[in-house]
């Protein structure tokens, strides 16, 4: 149980600062253009129209470089990292040139794939470090709990594929 309050008062204050960082900076991102308008209200209502929907055909010949296994991380192949002992970090970080950071973590950081404001921040914050960031968050994973398809690499897994220095 110690574990699931500090991811979540770790995700908790990680929103709370990219949401601060986002008021504060609202207007480089939307260049002073913040207006709103009003909808004009009416009392007719749009006519609903049906659609037909077209089947696609199959294709005739499946490509043959469908050789994808060679992409894949696999729970029974992929590596794992050595076991090391755990070192002290100090905030701020410090960021040295060609950083690699994986981000980990539930739905907060899985919904931020789609928005790419947390990794420009801090590509912004350091533009020439050369920073890599890779997103391996998911939905519903929590701190002990991380459910995954058959034959799927776990996260040590993944974070030992991407070379993370920063997690």
């Amino acid at each position: 149980m110690h574990n699931r309050t500090r991811l979540f008062t770790i995700t908790a204050a990680m929103f709370i600062i990219t949401v601060m960082v986002i008021a504060m900076n609202h207007k480089s991102l939307f260049r002073g253009n913040l207006s709103t308008t009003v909808a004009q209200k009416t009392n007719t209502a749009a006519p609903l129209i049906p659609v037909a929907l077209q089947t696609l055909e199959e294709p005739t010949q499946q490509p043959t470089d469908t050789d994808y296994s060679q992409y894949g991380i696999y729970r029974r192949s992929a590596p794992r990292a050595p076991q090391k002992t755990a070192r002290t970090t100090k905030l701020p970080l410090t960021l040295s040139k060609a950083t690699r950071i994986s981000l980990i973590g539930n739905n907060l950081l899985d919904r931020s794939q789609f928005f790419g404001y947390f990794e420009s921040y801090i590509q912004q914050g350091h533009p020439a470090k050369q920073l890599t960031i890779s997103n391996l968050a998911w939905s519903a994973d929590t701190a002990d709990l991380q459910p995954r398809p058959d034959n799927f690499a776990d996260t040590i897994q993944h974070l030992t594929h991407e070379k993370a220095d920063v997690i």
